[in-house]
């Protein structure tokens, strides 16, 4: 359900794992998804209906490569509500100080695409992903594009990733982004490398170096640095 391109967080992390009714149609030429789930906050009083929807086409624009691209709209109604857990966090996004409440909704237009093909003999996968806030004046947009070379399944293969990302401070709800780029939330950009070894099949290590700036729309900008080292198993 809604796979972003290149396996990007720009609007949602790949951690979230929301709750409700959920759709998916799929032909060898196109493809449309989409889910309505509710945000619960602390207080049963705070809770909201979001839903997300994604539609495009599939297509092979050359021997050995695929392209896969659409459109996205996402819906979150947050305008007067207050944070959605009780420590007044509003993770990146405008808020009424007075009354500590978002100032904006979340009605995000999204356009993507994603082309795997071969490169000195590797498989690689190019991605772009932008959306546009069409409920917030200012601070409205996000875009993230990159490049993944290889493929870490089996023992002994490797992949390495570079992406660049900007998500200005109203462009989506923080709360749902990635909690790990620019220290978690929106307003930051900044580069993403990553490298993965599969040590076997099912069991890899993993590094991920986040270069970023934060608080550049809202704030006085500064730097964010994080390194990551993790061994995954799945099974």
């Amino acid at each position: 359900m809604l796979h972003p391109v290149g396996e990007n967080s720009l609007i949602w992390d790949d951690d979230w794992r929301p709750e409700g009714t959920a759709f998916a149609w799929e032909t060898d030429q196109f493809f449309a998804d989409g889910i309505g789930t509710w945000l619960e906050s602390d207080s049963a009083k705070n809770t909201e209906l979001a839903w997300l929807a994604q539609a495009g086409f599939k297509a092979s624009p050359g021997d050995n490569a695929q392209l896969r691209a659409g459109v996205g709209y996402h819906q979150i109604n947050a305008a007067g509500h207050q944070s959605f857990f009780g420590d007044n966090d509003f993770f990146g996004n405008s808020c009424d100080p007075v009354t500590q409440t978002y100032l904006y909704d979340y009605h995000g237009l999204e356009g993507f695409a994603e082309l795997g093909f071969h490169l000195f003999d590797h498989p690689a996968t190019a991605y772009a992903d932008v959306v546009r806030n069409q409920a917030a004046p200012q601070f409205d947009t996000g875009y993230i594009f990159g490049l993944k070379l290889g493929s870490a399944k089996d023992a002994g293969n490797w992949e390495l990733g570079w992406a660049y990302e900007d998500l200005e401070a109203d462009a989506v709800l923080g709360l749902l982004t990635d909690s790990d780029f620019g220290g978690g939330g929106t307003d930051a950009k900044g580069h993403i490398l990553t490298g993965t070894y599969a040590i076997r099949k099912n069991f890899n290590t993993k590094f991920t170096y986040f270069i970023n700036q934060m608080d550049g729309n809202l704030g006085q900008e500064k730097d964010f640095d994080r390194l990551q080292l993790d061994l995954n198993f799945k099974f």
